[in-house]
């Protein structure tokens, strides 16, 4: 279990602060006109099993992830968000989908993603390596940037298991992680299965870009071998 705030940190420094300890996933610019002292961020993680539970409060900005960087930082995990406040909008190309608090978005690290959150927001986030939760999915490479079904049953079990692991996430027994860490990857294959809110997937038609540079890594690979 570990905690990261810019309460500490001098004002003028807390979004570079914040910026540097993010950058792990995402490359992040400032978007929102907020004063230096409105810019303070916590970062609440917990790692159970091989699943990583995270809660996120920050506020106006941009999210990105650049077409080459998953070439870079071979990051291979899907992350599963609900929103609890605030909203975000997240964009690929013409098409933008408006997240509220409430509602679950998946993403996919191996892709390209461009995100814009509201003033302040804060969010759940269930970090899932790809190995484990891909081969459970019926399209394990088009789920960046889709929003589950705000009325489906795996997706509502989901949303409470989320809400139970904010107030829990410290209290839960090295022992079972293991166990609770797969049946996540279970619950949220689940719902990724059952269903999507009409006009999500704004990541469907594009480029494949998960498998643009997994091809990619393999011919670095075996190039390094040759040497």
């Amino acid at each position: 279990h570990s905690l990261f705030t810019t309460d500490g940190v001098r004002e003028e420094e807390r979004f570079a602060v914040w910026r540097e300890a993010i950058s792990v996933y995402f490359d992040v610019e400032r978007t929102a006109p907020l004063p230096d002292a409105a810019l303070n961020s916590r970062l609440e993680s917990t790692l159970i099993g091989e699943t990583g539970f995270v809660r996120c409060d920050s506020h106006g900005q941009r999210f990105l992830r650049l077409a080459d960087r998953y070439a870079v930082d071979g990051l291979d995990h899907y992350l599963v968000q609900l929103y609890l406040d605030g909203a975000t909008q997240h964009r690929r190309g013409a098409q933008e989908v408006e997240l509220q608090a409430g509602d679950i978005a998946v993403y996919d690290l191996a892709d390209v993603h461009d995100a814009v959150t509201s003033d302040s927001y804060t969010n759940l986030t269930l970090i899932l390596p790809r190995r484990r939760l891909a081969p459970l999915l019926r399209a394990p490479d088009s789920q960046e940037g889709r929003t589950l079904a705000r009325d489906g049953f795996s997706a509502g079990v989901l949303r409470d298991v989320m809400l139970q692991l904010k107030d829990g996430a410290g209290r839960i027994d090295p022992r079972s992680t293991a166990a609770l860490s797969t049946s996540l990857i279970n619950l949220c294959a689940a719902a990724l299965n059952e269903g999507e809110a009409p006009g999500s997937g704004v990541g469907r038609g594009a480029l494949d870009y998960p498998k643009v540079y997994r091809v990619r890594r393999i011919m670095q690979e075996h190039l390094a071998d040759a040497d």
